[in-house]
């Protein structure tokens, strides 16, 4: 009986200080695969933090483990890709922007709720704009301008949905002349969200040209009528002098008979 007892406890011994081992292993084990996971998973948090703040720059150094090798290089050729757009896009945004400022017509960009969100040097020089605003101050007082509110974003919106893309107006400006502009809209999406351009042209030296075109015309036609009435006298009076003659010759042939 206690030989029996001395190996019951023989084996729990060595059933405690198996287990003993196995929960120090599999602590060791867990250790040991947290330390070496923790920089390729602390370097993958980092980038996509560094992309959700919009940095696409990969940090070329690669994890230890050679699994994590592809993902980090398609995670580095996606940011370079990303950042290459955006360079791309920065640039032809720049070129867009000088070609807006060179147009010598004013340029007007309307939301859907008729505020301008973005106008052209033309537009600020056109309606007396100070150019030397900062650009929110700059919005805010062409929202406040009497000469584009005069201008009605209600009918341009109107004029476009009835299929209307021009229209004339006399535009008023800060200075309160006057001039004839030609106006044409077109619409267009940025980030789901509908814009209105309109783009006005100064059309007062086409005007004047077609006044002069006019009074030209004008001036060309009576001056045919007068012609034509100076034709019609000197014809009636060929015709009386004609006339005169017969009738001499008639009676200078009665007398010799």
């Amino acid at each position: 009986s206690s030989y029996h007892q001395e190996t019951r406890n023989h084996y729990t011994s060595s059933i405690i200080i198996v287990l003993a081992v196995v929960v120090t292993v599999a602590s060791m084990t867990g250790v040991l695969i947290r330390l070496f996971l923790k920089q390729p998973f602390s370097q993958l948090t980092n980038i996509l933090k560094r992309y959700s703040d919009g940095d696409y720059k990969v940090d070329p150094s690669l994890p230890m483990f050679l699994e994590f090798h592809p993902l980090f290089q398609v995670l580095t050729q996606m940011g370079e890709k990303i950042d290459s757009q955006l360079a791309r896009l920065h640039e032809t945004g720049l070129y867009l922007q000088e070609l807006k400022n060179i147009s010598p017509d004013a340029i007007l960009i309307y939301s859907e709720d008729g505020d301008i969100i973005d106008l052209n040097k033309s537009a600020i020089e056109t309606f007396g704009l100070s150019s030397s605003s900062v650009s929110s101050d700059l919005i805010h007082a062409a929202n406040s301008s009497k000469e584009i509110k005069d201008l009605g974003f209600k009918r341009f919106k109107t004029c476009y949905e009835s299929g209307q893309r021009v229209m004339e107006l006399i535009v008023r400006q800060s200075c309160k002349s006057t001039f004839p502009a030609l106006i044409r809209l077109r619409q267009f999406k940025i980030q789901n969200q509908t814009l209105l351009l309109a783009i006005l042209t100064n059309i007062t030296q086409q005007k004047q040209a077609e006044e002069e075109l006019k009074r030209l015309n004008q001036e060309l036609e009576k001056r045919v009528l007068e012609r034509t009435e100076e034709l019609e006298i000197a014809n009636s009076e060929l015709i009386a002098s004609k006339q005169e003659a017969e009738a001499a010759n008639k009676a200078k042939s009665v007398f010799l008979t």
